[in-house]
């Protein structure tokens, strides 16, 4: 079985796959190389987490997930950005996640980058989320 931060991604992925827009170009990576015509896709990864012990062993786990949209258009490249951070957003609100029975998962800054020295704009949209899980200290693959 896997660390927790691990299967943390794959429930994002799997939970963000067949949005409309994006389809099935969600990624557990923090970098692909997007083939021309393969835009718009999300990057699932982890970041930074902080454990708090509790009483008995059992860890509370605060995980950083970003979760990055990459498009490109020939204009307004803000509105389309906008328009899959909802759907992501709506997909990751409608939890639980599956394998995660006691979690909490809030949305913590909205960061947008554009890029208009090419023919077409080219943005990246990054949703930085918390997820708060519990563990045993001694089996950091179960989440609680």
């Amino acid at each position: 079985m896997s660390h927790v931060r691990q299967q943390v991604r794959t429930a994002f992925v799997d939970r963000l796959q067949g949005l409309p827009i994006t389809g099935t170009n969600v990624f557990d990576a923090r970098r692909r190389p997007i083939a021309a015509g393969a835009a718009p896709a999300i990057l699932v990864y982890t970041n930074n987490e902080e454990l708090t012990y509790t009483v008995g062993d059992v860890a509370q786990r605060a995980i950083a997930v970003t979760v990055s949209i990459i498009a490109q258009a020939l204009d307004d490249i803000d509105a389309l950005l906008d328009t899959i951070s909802m759907h992501v957003e709506y997909a990751i609100s409608s939890l639980p996640l599956v394998g995660f029975p006691s979690q909490l998962v809030s949305l913590q800054s909205v960061e947008t980058e554009v890029d208009t020295s090419g023919d077409q704009l080219a943005g990246t949209m990054t949703l930085n989320y918390l997820m708060n899980i519990f563990t045993q200290t001694n089996a950091p693959e179960i989440a609680l």
